[in-house]
């Protein structure tokens, strides 16, 4: 993945009095010294993510689905392999549409460009690909900016063209404060109905491209909110992805070799004289990247891997001399191989430093580059060791721990669950947070729940207790077994609990707990799903199943709501939603739905027992934009 953080921990700094003896005196000088401890310096990360509204995902995206993490509402395709727009049979009159959102991952402000980028225009055969000749089809395709998502109509005014779009302005642009998104973007692209013959067979590539870079926002320990202003002048957006995509040309060389090189720079051809046919005046370099391995690469669980189909326009028929090819593929990599036809290309060699790759070939068409998955671990041994020290984690199998999983403060780590389950039988809670923690799941169904808690003996079942920085982008928390229908009867604690003082921020994922009622001690007890005491930004997710409560904010905790699906049942259920102490709820977005049980949508607590909410709400600090809210199959409205 594409996130970095640093933590730089300065040492506390200590202030002493001393004084000197007076001369010809004798005294017993009283002393004092005092200590200001914690002080920290810590460096803000800057991460942005592409999502897609899951309703508006093609035929080949929702196939992809299983591999990316979703919420619910809306699917991460920041890594996505699979085309927004992948509709090969367009037509005069026929549109596609779909939904996104800009998301700020990271932890400082950041200003972001959406754009369709695009390289060479295909138009058939007859215009051999010219884009300024007549028949370029991006000019008779028209985009539409729409408040909602639908399809056009002859009321609505296209924003410009494909082509307009391509060669300069941004789809969508502004200024994200950390944990927030950019609301809906409605794109609908449409051929226009007086396109003609000229357009059959044409066809045009352009990538979606989410560019980023800091905004001036933070203020500094003076006040001062425009020490970073020179961030707002920084044209140097990063290029997503190790290989650009798409249609390269250049002329031949009149001597030597003729080196032809994807848009970005980074992928080199370096094509002899002798193996260019005679008559070519020009190289055309296409470069596809296809999400399936080709027949025939071995790829086990622990690789991760990725097939370019490559072609060269302008090379002999039947040629024989060798070309050079440079990949740009990352750092650090280990279990390099790279395979033409499903067959391993033995003269392959990668530097671990540069991140390149290099063979030779003299032919081309579908590529796989295999590499071994960095930072696996299958243990928990490695597990333990692993989280020590900042970096990425990623799960090679499912692991059983007796210990408590702990990230310590200063410690970042990103853990990718990878579809595996990490199930803690430590007596107390599975992970402890008090460093800055981001859980992905990139391929699908991983778990982290708790069963080995005593209920006689521990009131604190979590999945995750955070004292620290949390962010959680997929993965399943409190239940092992990923069935959503079930009362969880063994998983009694909370899946998430943000402590006071602490930062979670929730993007997608499944959360749940265990039925209310059942005995502690001389006492009964009650389940939250998630609990918050510090600061809590729900951006999506699911919450599901038979519990006492969805999701509380308590004591001074302040959570705002902008996303998700969150719905409770249950015979001894009551709220999908409650405030307790001073906490608070901001609700922007979302839905709530109740079903069966006691109470309703909203409660108060104090202790127990709990009460309805909904008829006095700021006096129960809930504060409503926005969200659907459903009790027993019907819709409220707040």
């Amino acid at each position: 993945m594409k996130n970095t953080k640093k933590s730089l921990i300065a040492s506390g700094i200590s202030l002493a009095v001393s004084m000197a003896l007076l001369a010809g005196s004798t005294f017993a000088w009283f002393t004092d010294s005092v200590t200001n401890k914690g002080n920290k310096i810590e460096a803000g990360s800057l991460a942005v993510g592409l999502w897609q509204k899951t309703d508006t995902l093609s035929d080949d995206q929702k196939a992809e689905v299983p591999a990316l993490p979703a919420d619910g509402d809306y699917t991460d395709i920041s890594d996505s392999q699979t085309p927004v727009f992948g509709y090969d049979l367009w037509e005069p009159g026929y549109s596609d549409g779909a939904v996104l959102q800009v998301r700020n991952n990271g932890t400082l402000a950041l200003k972001y460009e959406l754009a369709f980028t695009g390289f060479d225009v295909k138009t058939g055969a007859e215009n051999g690909g010219d884009a300024s000749q007549d028949g370029n089809i991006a000019e008779v395709i028209d985009v539409y900016l729409l408040d909602e998502y639908r399809a056009p109509t002859a009321a609505d005014t296209p924003s410009g063209t494909l082509a307009d779009f391509m060669a300069d302005p941004a789809i969508d642009s502004g200024v994200l404060a950390s944990g927030v998104n950019s609301g809906d973007i409605n794109i609908v692209v449409k051929m226009r109905e007086t396109a003609g013959n000229e357009y059959q067979g044409a066809s045009v590539e352009f990538d979606i491209e989410l560019r980023a870079t800091q905004a001036a926002q933070e203020e500094d320990g003076f006040g001062n909110a425009d020490y970073d202003a020179s961030a707002n002048g920084n044209p140097d957006y990063p290029s997503w992805g190790t290989i650009t995509t798409g249609r390269v040309t250049v002329p031949v060389a009149t001597e030597g070799n003729t080196v032809i090189k994807d848009a970005e720079g980074v992928t080199t051809f370096t094509v002899p004289k002798e193996a260019i046919d005679e008559n070519a005046e020009e190289l055309v370099l296409n470069i596809v990247e296809e999400g399936a391995v080709h027949d025939g690469v071995p790829v086990d669980d622990d690789q991760a891997a990725q097939t370019y189909d490559i072609s060269i326009e302008g090379l002999k028929e039947d040629n024989t001399a060798e070309v050079t090819v440079s990949f740009f593929i990352g750092t650090g990599l280990t279990g390099v191989e790279v395979y033409h036809y499903g067959n391993k290309i033995d003269n392959a060699v990668y530097d671990p430093d540069t991140g390149i790759v290099t063979f030779t070939s003299t032919s081309f068409s579908p590529y796989t580059i295999v590499s071994d998955i960095k930072g696996l671990v299958k243990t928990e041994a490695e597990l333990m060791e692993a989280v020590k020290n900042s970096g990425t984690i990623v799960l090679g199998a499912d692991i059983v721990s007796e210990e408590l999983l702990s990230i310590s403060d200063g410690t970042t780590i990103v853990l990718d669950l990878y579809g595996h389950k990490y199930e803690s039988k430590y007596d107390g809670y599975a992970i402890e947070n008090k460093g800055t923690l981001t859980i992905n799941d990139s391929k699908g169904n991983g778990v982290v729940c708790h069963t080995g808690t005593k209920v006689e003996s521990n009131y604190s079942h979590d999945a995750i207790r955070n004292f620290g920085v949390l962010t959680i982008n997929g993965g399943t928390f409190g239940d092992c077994d990923n069935d959503r229908t079930n009362a969880n009867p063994d998983n009694r604690g909370a899946s998430v609990r943000n402590q006071s003082g602490a930062v979670c921020t929730i993007n997608g994922g499944y959360f749940t707990c265990g039925d209310n009622y059942w005995q502690w001690g001389t006492g009964t007890g009650f389940s939250y799903a998630i609990r918050n005491m510090g600061q809590m930004t729900i951006n999506g997710g699911t919450l599901y199943g038979a519990m006492n409560g969805g999701i509380a904010s308590e004591e001074s905790g302040e959570m705002t709501i902008k996303g998700g699906e969150f719905s409770v049942t249950g015979k001894t259920s009551y709220y999908v939603l409650l405030t307790g102490g001073l906490g608070e709820i901001h609700i922007e977005g979302g839905t709530f739905i109740k079903e069966n049980g006691n109470g309703g949508l909203l409660g108060g607590f104090d202790g127990m027992p709990s009460w309805d909410a909904s008829d006095a709400l700021e006096e129960n600090r809930f504060y409503i934009t926005g969200g659907t809210f459903v009790l027993n199959g019907e819709s409220v409205e707040f």
